[in-house]
């Protein structure tokens, strides 16, 4: 889809998360419904996990954002790894935000690859977005240039070549 698709798909109360991915030079975001986090918090403490769940306009809890860390960083690690034997890549935290607006990946009509994932906790639903640009992954799926045609393409990917050696 195009980003700004993926945009205006989302519900603006979101907690963002960019991630850097240096071996496909590209960014990447997971996005959270805010309710995810005090929920799992309160059923941690042996609560029913049955919060009223108004806007949460408010900020997290250092005992949330102590969750909230250790469950980013199990999705980015998970995400690592199942990518490990295609192509490994490592996810670098960047920046989080708080509004949609503020995000800007790549531009508005620039495609990206969205996936949703639905988490369930006591029968209530949250979804987890994942957004990364499409030509973070084409660069992976390009042929090689024919070796006897040195074109633009050809020294673009000698230097892609020259690069992933050297890191």
């Amino acid at each position: 889809i195009s980003y700004a698709a993926f945009v205006d798909d989302l519900d603006e109360n979101q907690d963002i998360h960019v991630y850097e991915i240096e071996a496909l030079q590209a960014l990447c975001a997971w996005t959270f419904d805010r309710r995810v986090f005090p929920m799992a918090v309160d059923c941690m403490f042996g609560g029913g996990g049955r919060l009223p769940l108004k806007e949460l306009n408010r900020r997290y809890t250092p005992i949330e954002l102590g969750v909230r860390k250790r469950c980013v960083d199990s999705l980015a690690s998970a995400y690592e790894s199942t990518w490990h034997k295609t192509y490994p890549l490592r996810l670098q935290p960047l920046r989080q935000e708080q509004k949609l607006s503020s995000l800007r990946l790549v531009s508005a009509e620039d495609p990206v690859l969205h996936a949703c994932f639905e988490l369930r906790i006591n029968g209530l639903s949250f979804l987890i977005h994942q957004c990364l640009p499409r030509r973070a992954v084409d660069t992976l799926t390009q042929k090689p240039p024919a070796p006897d045609a040195p074109t633009e393409a050809a020294v673009r990917h000698a230097w892609g070549n020259t690069l992933q050696h050297n890191v």
